[in-house]
């Protein structure tokens, strides 16, 4: 019997957040248009699959979209600062973190 590890969920807070867009890889490099309506972002029900930090605490989310089947992009923000937490808002410890991040190894 295979048994699935726990599902884990790291929960990122941003302080002072100011700057949000989203660049859409769907359309062609010239007709881009960067989105910065925080709700037609969220709506699309954006799953990460990758994160970049460039200077000047500009982080890039690579996502695909949940919603929209054949939707990806780029979620650029700034922040003064975050906070990480497991799923329950508790501290952070390193295990829960490998988990959530698929670092650790689960007997079969």
């Amino acid at each position: 019997m295979h048994l699935k590890p726990p599902v884990e969920t790291i929960n990122l807070i941003l302080k002072g957040c100011r700057q949000l867009q989203y660049l859409s890889y769907t359309q062609t490099q010239e007709s881009r248009t960067i989105q910065t309506n925080a709700s037609e972002i969220f709506h699309q029900n954006l799953i990460v699959q990758g994160v970049e930090r460039r200077p000047f605490s500009t982080i890039i989310l690579y996502c695909i979209s949940q919603a929209i089947a054949v939707e990806a992009g780029e979620l650029h923000f700034s922040a003064s600062g975050f906070q990480l937490y497991d799923q329950e808002f508790g501290r952070l410890s390193y295990p829960t973190f490998c988990k959530a991040a698929d670092k650790l190894t689960y007997p079969l």
